[in-house]
């Protein structure tokens, strides 16, 4: 199996899963127990909320843990409707993840105005246009800190400058699920962030919430305490293993991008502002939806979109070409991903691309 998806889904590391484990057998108990277990367990919990703050770079209060996306778009509804203080307008980048856009529908539905932040040519924010969308009725502004789809690396600490210059009171979010654990996060550049747990080789239906002491919240959430010591750790193995991660990617990157520049017909829609970890492209003159399910029959796995035919709102933002954008897939890797996996896709995408036929032994991909 070749797995290219690692934007959509990651697997869990080994010492964030045997952490999740110990302490799910050695601490069964309710963790504000009057007993000497339950004062064992209440240190533990404090010791990982602040180990998970230090490597995050925040305080344990700035830090909300979920039970995964919905709980997190719940906790930001929460944090929005705790602040909005009358303001009802939101601006949105229309590089935003398909889950942020089901939200801001939400948000539309409950009488917020919403208006989209334009980009320029790179995927990069029009600077001038968000200066001009604020105003004093602004509430939020809405900028991913790393487009899912192209892999476009937002100038956070210049958006957040920029947006505080205009109106102070205005509250900078940042959807950090596609950053976590591939570039550095700092996160005084954000007034909120979120992340899933499982993007960065965390626990399923996890997730993080930060938000700046100053923001007020109403309601309280909670979660296990097995999960809250294996999210800690997650956190500590990602930030730990950055540089060395990072470096691995992007030789793969620079090997899969020349290999794939070669194709005629093959544009390469991710570009030097984008990170290394997603390779996005469109085969212009292609039944990319054939193609991605050819490839599937030989356990190579390239996206989470149930319809390959569908429209990437991502590439149309940026290019303004419908066929570009119709004909688009994205190759998201990690530092998992083996020479021999990029050998075996290579060649089988080769016969695919040409419809050849193909002349090559699975099993040859297993290390």
């Amino acid at each position: 199996m070749v797995y290219f998806d690692y934007a959509s889904s990651t697997p869990v590391d080994d010492e964030v899963l045997k952490t999740y484990s110990m302490v799910s057998i050695e601490y069964y108990n309710k963790i504000f127990s009057n007993n000497d277990l339950g004062k064992r367990s209440e240190l533990l919990l404090n010791t990982s909320l602040n180990e998970m703050a230090k490597n995050l770079g925040a305080s344990k209060e700035e830090i909300i843990l979920t039970n995964g996306l919905e709980d997190n778009y719940r906790v930001l509804m929460d944090i929005i409707s705790s602040n909005k203080n009358k303001r009802k307008k939101i601006i949105v980048s229309k590089l935003e993840s398909p889950s942020m856009y089901k939200f801001i529908k939400k948000l539309e539905d409950n009488n917020y105005s919403i208006s989209y932040v334009n980009n320029d040519e790179n995927g990069l924010i029009d600077l001038n246009h968000l200066k001009k969308l604020i105003n004093n009725d602004t509430l939020l502004v809405s900028i991913p800190y790393v487009n899912g789809d192209l892999g476009v690396r937002q100038p956070i600490k210049i958006i957040k400058q920029i947006i505080k210059k205009e109106n102070e009171n205005v509250i900078f979010f940042s959807d950090l699920s596609y950053a976590f654990g591939r570039i550095s996060i700092n996160f005084k550049d954000i007034d909120i962030g979120m992340m899933i747990s499982d993007n960065a080789y965390g626990l399923k239906g996890k997730g993080i919430v930060f938000k700046k002491n100053n923001l007020k919240i109403y309601n309280k959430y909670e979660i296990d305490l097995p999960s809250i010591v294996a999210l800690s750790k997650m956190v500590k193995v990602n930030v730990d293993s950055l540089n060395e991660r990072e470096k691995r990617i992007i030789e793969i990157h620079d090997l899969l991008s020349s290999e794939l520049g070669k194709y005629k017909g093959l544009y390469i829609n991710s570009n030097k502002f984008c990170v290394p970890y997603i390779i996005n492209i469109s085969l212009m003159d292609r039944n990319t939806k054939d193609i991605v399910n050819c490839l599937n029959d030989y356990e190579i796995y390239l996206s989470n979109m149930d319809d390959q035919s569908d429209l990437s709102t991502s590439v149309m933002a940026v290019y303004g070409n419908k066929i570009r954008s119709l004909t688009s897939i994205r190759i998201s890797l990690s530092h998992l991903v083996s020479y021999k996996e990029i050998d075996y896709f290579l060649t089988i995408f080769n016969n695919v691309y040409f419809e050849g036929g193909v002349n090559y032994e699975k099993d040859n991909v297993n290390d």
